[in-house]
């Protein structure tokens, strides 16, 4: 018996979909779970074992990293074009790191209500020396 061209067209769909479905919702909670194991590691105390979740860049800035204990994971809202790019910035407290495909690839603080983070920071020493108004 053959099956009618409706119901293969049918299950052909909704097998593509289950497997879309299943691609976005990895690619949406694929930057939490890198920020909870990323604080599970630095609050669990293993020494370098987060280091294999910073960007390459921010692996050269930090030696050692353990401020981050105390209170929860806290999620911030997404723009549209950090949910393309699978980005999203965290809270812990005070202070906050930026999670971009799998790796940790900022880290900062909020101060006055405004975030400071490191390259950011580095983005104001990129030609050289900071501006000196004195000259």
């Amino acid at each position: 018996m053959k099956l009618p061209r409706w119901l293969m067209i049918a299950m052909l769909s909704f097998s593509v979909l289950a497997v879309l479905a299943a691609a976005g919702w990895w690619w949406v909670t694929w930057p939490e779970r890198t920020a909870r194991e990323f604080v599970r590691l630095i609050e669990d105390g293993e020494d370098g074992h987060w280091h294999r979740l910073l960007s390459v860049e921010l692996a050269r800035i930090y030696e050692d990293l353990h401020y981050m204990t105390g209170g929860g994971l806290q999620p911030r809202p997404q723009s549209v074009l950090d949910f393309c790019s699978g980005r999203r910035v965290f809270m812990v407290g005070a202070n906050l790191f930026v999670v971009q495909r799998g790796r940790v690839v900022d880290t900062g603080f909020v101060l006055d209500g405004e975030d400071i983070t490191v390259s950011r920071f580095l983005s104001g020493f990129s030609h050289g020396e900071p501006d000196d108004e004195s000259k």
